[in-house]
């Protein structure tokens, strides 16, 4: 089949002929951690809490933190 007659196919044809609609069968994942924003002492930028480091009782980014330390 050429583009053109593919594009015109898929146009024209009954969405029952395109896709095979039916019930999934998987599970829900369970539901995703939700982490709370810090803010970085050094740069300022919201951060996960779960990225978030503590120096010297301040808040720091991954980042920032790399950077104080060398």
């Amino acid at each position: 089949m050429s583009r053109e007659e593919t594009f015109k196919y898929v146009h024209n044809a009954k969405i029952e002929d395109l896709f095979d609609v039916k019930e999934p069968n998987l599970e829900v994942p369970e539901k995703a951690l939700i982490y709370g924003d810090e803010t970085c002492s050094c740069c300022g930028e919201e951060t996960a809490e779960a990225f978030i480091r503590m120096k010297e009782g301040k808040p720091y980014c991954i980042d920032c933190l790399e950077k104080i330390k060398n």
